[in-house]
């Protein structure tokens, strides 16, 4: 169910799915060929939004993935490690979190400079740096984004051996 946290905010596009409890979650959203579906996806379509809120809800569901592995490793030894390389690829992905650019123009309408403020070469040279760090980081958070997918995608399936 931890797992299908992260997912499910990446599917349904979960603004809240970092406050979503668990017992919440569709299940149905751990299918493997959707699974499939949605690493497909990732590299063919660009969508910021679920893969922020997969990125939040990684960050948010991360302690759980680490006290998890007992349960884990009680089944086998191989459930621990396949657990633990899931575990892994969610911290990558939740390390994101605090690497989210702060855009310097937040306080104004949509985001962008004002008239006045384009004139501020320094302040317009910050704002290009925003820019490209956005640019950097969606395609990070993809990446990670479909590593978690990956090793969700082996955990179900060493569950079915």
């Amino acid at each position: 169910m931890i797992v299908a946290a992260v997912i499910d905010a990446y599917e349904r596009s979960r603004v809240f799915g970092h406050e979503t409890p668990i017992t919440s979650i569709d299940l149905a959203v751990l299918d493997i060929e959707k699974l499939k579906v949605h690493k497909s996806e990732l590299v063919t379509k660009r969508d910021l939004l679920r893969v922020k809120f997969a990125m939040e809800t990684g960050h948010s569901r991360y302690p759980d993935f680490q006290h998890a592995l007992a349960m884990a490793a009680s089944i086998s030894p191989e459930h621990a490690l396949s657990w633990l390389v899931l575990t892994d690829k969610v911290r990558l992905l939740a390390e994101q979190y605090e690497l989210w650019p702060v855009n310097p123009f937040v306080d104004n309408y949509l985001g962008q400079p004002t008239v006045e403020q384009r004139g501020d070469t320094k302040l317009m040279e910050v704002y290009v740096h925003y820019q490209k760090d956005m640019v950097s980081i969606e395609g990070t958070l993809r990446l990670r984004v479909t590593e978690v997918i990956e090793a969700t995608i082996f955990w179900l399936e060493l569950q079915v051996t």
